[in-house]
């Protein structure tokens, strides 16, 4: 859209954003062997030697690969909070909650193969609006290496990258510091014309 229709933006701000799906599964993978090998996680190291190098041929690689990256990003902990809060919201049921994990997992399974080709030429390399990202230093699902990389590579106005505490959930995780980001970074460019 960014690229389609420039006029309707200020700015585009990514997180956990996606570089260069070809590489990005190797890429997380490497970083959790070398995570859990730091934190001497050997369960850890143990599971993710047993599926190997991605690409895996279902998504029982992929999902194992995402439980330890939610683990040592720390999001396992904020998915399972966000339960409570989704059997207290108005409307919603354990039914929903089991129907959104149901979904999950279908969508990675036919989702995932078509986007296994995205490289940062197809994702675009130029744009007319000012283009930032705000990555957790350790995002192991969308690896904050690929993600720099791409904007360096990127040609626009004006570009930032911005490491933030966390991983690939520090929206949600680290959303004080996030907005500080946004308001400090993204709302000058609102005012310029």
């Amino acid at each position: 859209m960014v690229k389609a229709r420039p006029e309707f933006f200020r700015a585009y701000v990514g997180t956990g954003q996606v570089a260069d799906s070809t590489q990005s599964d190797a890429a997380a993978y490497q970083g959790l062997l070398k995570k859990a090998i730091a934190s001497g996680n050997l369960r850890a190291l143990a599971a993710l030697k047993s599926m190997g190098q991605p690409p895996y041929a279902s998504g029982q690689g992929y999902r194992l690969q995402r439980t330890w990256a939610n683990h040592f990003e720390g999001a396992d902990q904020f998915l399972f909070g966000t339960i409570g809060l989704t059997l207290v919201a108005p409307g919603n049921s354990v039914q929903d909650i089991h129907d959104s994990v149901a979904g999950q997992m279908l969508s990675g399974e036919r989702l995932v193969p078509q986007t296994t080709s995205l490289t940062p030429n197809e994702l675009g390399l130029e744009f007319a609006v000012p283009i930032l990202f705000f990555q957790g230093r350790e995002d192991f699902t969308t690896p904050t290496s690929l993600s720099e990389h791409y904007l360096n590579a990127i040609k626009a106005p004006r570009k930032a990258f911005v490491p933030l505490a966390g991983g690939h959930f520090t929206v949600f995780m680290n959303s004080h510091q996030f907005l500080a980001e946004l308001i400090a970074r993204v709302l000058p460019l609102c005012a310029e014309k």
